[in-house]
């Protein structure tokens, strides 16, 4: 009995980095994003909605980031499922934590919603990244660290209460970035909120925008 090839189709969900055998097309596209993380501390990368940013990040550029010796922390977002009884009034920083508990969550083995370690509710991301020792390569060098924020428009669609923290939370992005200069940035944002970052675009100096062909289909 013949066994069925598997589908290359995983229905409405996005790619996963296991399906990025299943994941076909776009390697120029992937390529040049590659170039861009390479060469830019900060990667605008944006496109129309379901345009297939998610599934182009997980399937093709993480697996190319980590051939080329980078170290990719777990993709993030600013809307987190929060553990019950968490109170973002008494976090420091609503976007700044959510993005942490993506990062914590995978690293000590806990389940999405489970209890995170106190320390993140005051952390800024510059400490949270320095309590983490950077990843070394066959040479004992460190290696680049890779930070990816997917659908990075949730920082003005999350958590509207808080929104006075916006401008700090991408401070603390700023001030990451200068604290490390291994250290790379991909924010992932539908189009139509670039023009929202604009008054924040002094905080991160020599960021790139890379933007998907229009056209483009997927998740």
């Amino acid at each position: 009995m013949t066994t069925p090839e598997p589908s290359p189709y995983v229905g409405p969900r996005p790619f996963e980095v296991q399906d990025q055998k299943r994941f076909f097309g776009r390697d120029r596209e992937a390529s040049e994003l590659l170039s861009m993380v390479v060469a830019h501390p900060v990667l605008l990368f944006y496109a129309q909605s379901g345009a297939g940013k998610t599934s182009l990040i997980n399937a093709r550029l993480i697996p190319m980031l980590r051939e080329a010796e980078m170290e990719v922390f777990p993709v993030t977002r600013l809307r987190a499922t929060l553990p019950a009884g968490t109170d973002l009034n008494e976090v420091d920083n609503p976007f700044a934590f959510s993005a942490m508990l993506g990062w914590a969550a995978p690293e000590a083995g806990a389940t999405e919603g489970s209890a995170p370690p106190a320390r993140l509710m005051t952390m800024t991301l510059k400490d949270y990244l320095a309590s983490r020792p950077h990843q070394t390569d066959d040479f004992d060098e460190p290696m680049p660290r890779v930070l990816i924020f997917d659908q990075f428009e949730e920082l003005f669609t999350a958590h509207p209460e808080h929104w006075q923290k916006r401008e700090p939370f991408i401070q603390q992005i700023a001030d990451a970035l200068a604290a490390d200069p291994l250290l790379r940035v991909i924010l992932s944002i539908r189009e139509d909120f670039v023009a929202q970052l604009d008054p924040f675009a002094a905080r991160t100096p020599g960021a790139y925008a890379g933007a998907l062909p229009h056209g483009t289909a997927g998740r």
